[in-house]
């Protein structure tokens, strides 16, 4: 039975960027706790653009002005080619409202070359003090680097190695820090065509005005004189897989998103901050480079666990397997930052 790649989290925001593949239906085995995820903060509240709900009917002056928005912004996407951008993350759970704080940074090529890199900070918003470390970072990260001075806010200790995906357009590697495991994933070319028809896609790399119009309900949620607030409602069922709903604010003067918050189908939301984002500017091709020689090595020392490729079943007698994992199922992933003391190769060349 042929199995279709699908990696959320992160990768979510991937499908937002870009139209990077990301596959068409949600993985459901059970997620067990990582060990190294952040402190969370129950019922921190830490998106103040929390989703909205769906207008019955949208303002027609609105949706005219919507969608001279989007012909703009189809013209935009036209011209970007790669994409550098940092951010924080904040996931919430519907349920027990508990938060987790990520620091992330994803480096894109059109149409299907990525790498997200992923650090846990052990951070609580919930906490006065832990939360101006917080929003002291995201002001520190979104000045020009010659602008910067007296280093990240965020002490070094609070910050560590989660994970990477770096998906080569044929291949997705998911590098999970706490299992210590390399799982990849091969993608097949019928799932790298219709990559770019999953998920909130091609709303940077190619988006067009009129396909985005018919796949998805786009609501002009607010404006001022700089910014637009975008909420985006799948109509397709492959795409209700992905997600329930995305809210982007995006600025008017470059057309690049500032925070993007994401509701999965079971109400988990995830709010992205950019701090930096920078449409076309070189990036280093070593950062697309699983490198499996490196982090399978001491004193990385990481398992690779391949999945079998689409149509070929479960793995073959006597290859390794997931640790708790069934053949061709996906863990979760998130993904930014390279390693921390150590945890990731090369990382003097990610820029």
């Amino acid at each position: 039975m042929r199995w279709n790649v699908t990696i959320i989290g992160p990768w979510a925001l991937l499908m937002v960027l870009t139209g990077s593949p990301a596959g068409q239906a949600q993985q459901d085995r059970p997620q067990a706790p990582r060990k190294d995820a952040p402190v969370p903060a129950k019922n921190a509240a830490p998106a103040k653009n929390a989703a909205p709900a769906p207008a019955e009917a949208p303002d027609p002056a609105a949706q005219a002005k919507l969608e001279q928005f989007l012909t703009d912004w189809e013209k935009q996407s036209a011209r970007v080619k790669s994409l550098d951008a940092s951010y924080f993350r904040y996931d919430q759970s519907a349920v027990t409202g508990e938060v987790g704080v990520f620091a992330g940074r994803a480096m894109l090529k059109a149409p299907f070359i990525a790498c997200l890199d992923t650090k846990s900070v052990k951070l609580n918003p919930k906490d006065a003090n832990d939360l101006k470390l917080i929003q002291d970072a995201v002001k520190w990260e979104r000045l020009e680097p010659t602008k910067r001075s007296g280093g990240d806010p965020i002490p070094k200790d609070k910050k560590a190695f989660y994970d990477r995906i770096i998906c080569t357009g044929t291949t997705v590697y998911h590098f999970d820090g706490a299992t210590k495991q390399i799982f990849e994933y091969p993608l097949a070319k019928e799932d790298r065509e219709a990559a770019l028809q999953q998920g909130p896609l091609r709303f940077l790399f190619n988006m067009k005005r009129d396909d985005v119009l018919k796949r998805y309900r786009m609501r002009l949620v607010s404006e001022d004189e700089d910014k637009v607030m975008i909420q985006i409602i799948p109509k397709e069922e492959i795409d209700k897989n992905a997600f329930a709903q995305s809210v982007i604010i995006l600025r008017k003067d470059t057309f690049l998103p500032e925070r993007i918050t994401l509701q999965e189908p079971n109400d988990n939301t995830q709010t992205y901050i950019l701090t930096q984002v920078k449409p076309n500017e070189p990036i280093n091709e070593a950062n697309f480079n699983p490198n499996l020689d490196a982090w399978t090595k001491p004193p990385l020392s990481y398992e690779v666990v391949k999945n079998a490729p689409p149509g070929a079943g479960q793995p073959a007698a006597g290859a390794p397997a997931a640790k708790g994992a069934a053949g061709g199922a996906n863990p979760k992933a998130a993904v930014q930052g390279g390693g921390n003391g150590g945890a990731a190769p090369a990382q003097g060349a990610r820029r």
